[in-house]
């Protein structure tokens, strides 16, 4: 997550550059941003912080190495605030492939932060001793102080048509922070193993696949706390009428701010029904034990969500989706979320695609229409709108426009 593009929030230029070079491919991204968003990440929050107009600068490589797909990259971002401070990560990532289905993957990344001291982030602490981090080495307020960190990862993998196997290791120092990335925990030590395996079905009638995984996690900060566990299992079938169920259950243990949960869990089951060639009707129910995190005490609930999406094909150049999504914490919060999508194909050259959400819980209305046009395979150029709209009380109580952004995006290749 050393690079994520939405961080470049508001651009009012922005160009990317990519070639190749033998086996060596490289790309390069600037922009100018006007309205500049920052994810600052501690150990058990993280916080976005308006910084206003920056600079970013993004440099990638990849050379190919072996003759199985194995590669060795660099990645350097650089994003300078105007007179407030300025952010760089570099980081070298190695991919391998010994054989026999095996995947072997490295990175080390450094990040340096030359904070302002402007104090465009103070920390609303519900105690004294979370004014600081790294064990009292850094404030975490922006008051001129550098601050430098690092990452480590390093993944085994095996996959074959039936089984597969992982082992994931992560370490984010407490002062790492990526300059237009998104990484929004640090100070972890994060352990993952994964199990799976695939049973097809080749003469059932109904039944074309099933998959089986169990995981677990083991996560410790820097002072040696263990800060989660958890312990999961999972299995999904695919039909041959194209229907689709899944079922999951998930155990964990917590501390979170010094108070430990033991009985933390989750259950979901989904069914996705192919009904016809145009018309497919997905339903998830989850029921969860969760933490209400933003409590000056943290306490643990009972979590419900019910889900639904139904999407029609209207023509082989149009199809129409909409889901519905309820959520509700006892005592704490409920709502729905509204989600619909259009995509319509005027010809081979032309598209376009609208998406429109609304909030319960914010009671804001978000609709971003964007048309695509791609001349041939190498160009395209893009418009769009994202357009926020705010009500009272309900769904269309006296609509008002709060923010309205338009954007066009030329992309061609050499």
């Amino acid at each position: 997550n050393l690079f994520y593009s939405r961080t470049i929030n508001d651009p009012s230029i922005a160009a990317k550059y990519t070639g190749k070079i033998g086996k060596t491919s490289y790309g390069v991204i600037s922009a100018r941003d006007e309205s500049s968003l920052l994810l600052v990440p501690f150990e058990e929050t993280s916080s976005v912080v308006s910084m206003g107009k920056s600079t970013s600068n993004i440099f990638r490589a990849k050379r190919m190495i072996g003759g199985n797909g194995g590669s060795i990259g660099a990645i350097l971002t650089n994003r300078v605030f105007d007179d407030a401070g300025d952010m760089t990560t570099g980081g070298l990532d190695f991919h391998y492939h010994p054989g026999n289905n095996y995947h072997i993957t490295l990175h080390a990344t450094a990040s340096i932060h030359n904070e302002s001291d402007n104090y465009e982030y103070v920390d609303e602490a519900y105690d004294f001793t979370q004014l600081f981090f790294d064990n009292g080495r850094y404030t975490k307020a922006f008051d001129g102080e550098k601050i430098t960190g690092n990452a480590l990862g390093f993944s085994l993998n095996k996959r074959t048509r039936t089984d597969n196997f992982g082992v994931v290791l992560r370490l984010r120092s407490p002062g790492f922070r990526t300059s237009n990335g998104f990484e929004r925990n640090n100070a972890t030590k994060w352990l993952k193993a994964s199990r799976g395996k695939t049973v097809f079905y080749e003469n059932n009638p109904k039944l074309l696949k099933t998959d089986y995984n169990i995981s677990t996690i083991y996560k410790t900060n820097y002072s040696g706390l263990v800060k989660k566990q958890e312990l999961s299992f999972s299995t999904s079938s695919d039909l041959r009428n194209g229907d689709f169920f899944k079922v999951s259950a998930e155990f964990e243990k917590e501390n979170f701010r010094g108070y430990q949960f033991d009985n933390l869990y989750e259950f979901e089951v989904g069914y996705r029904n192919q009904i016809n060639s145009k018309f497919m009707h997905y339903s998830e129910l989850q029921s969860r034990e969760i933490i209400i995190r933003n409590l000056d005490v943290p306490e643990n609930s009972n979590y419900y969500q019910v889900k639904n999406y139904v999407e029609y094909k209207i023509s082989d150049k149009s199809n129409f989706g909409i889901g519905i999504s309820y959520e509700k914490a006892e005592d704490n919060y409920d709502g729905i979320l509204l989600r619909a999508s259009i995509n319509n194909s005027f010809n081979s050259k032309l598209t376009m695609r609208t998406k429109i959400q609304y909030s319960d819980f914010s009671n804001t209305w978000f609709i971003e229409p964007m048309i695509t046009y791609q001349p041939n395979a190498f160009s395209a150029l893009y418009f769009g709108i994202n357009d926020l709209l705010e009500t009272e009380d309900n769904m269309f109580s006296s609509l008002t426009e709060s923010k309205r952004q338009l954007f066009i995006k030329f992309q061609y290749l050499l």
